[in-house]
């Protein structure tokens, strides 16, 4: 018994199934819970995104207000 090695093909037929059915687990979780992907955006279109508004670009106006914890 111990020549043919049963027990590591046994064993590594566990471990292929056991694989194969959490991988069957997680796409159908990822099908379900995965937001779609956007269509790929052009160049213009992330200088766009990273692009600061105007009145921005000076930083805030007021102080921020510090509070004391203790």
């Amino acid at each position: 018994m111990l020549e043919r090695n049963y027990l590591a093909r046994f064993e590594l037929r566990a471990a292929e199934a056991l694989r194969s059915a959490e991988i069957k687990d997680l796409e159908r979780l990822e099908a379900k819970y995965r937001m779609p992907k956007k269509a790929e955006c052009t160049a213009e279109e992330s200088a766009e995104a990273l692009r600061v508004p105007a009145g921005s670009a000076a930083g805030p106006t007021t102080a921020p207000v510090q509070f004391s914890l203790f």
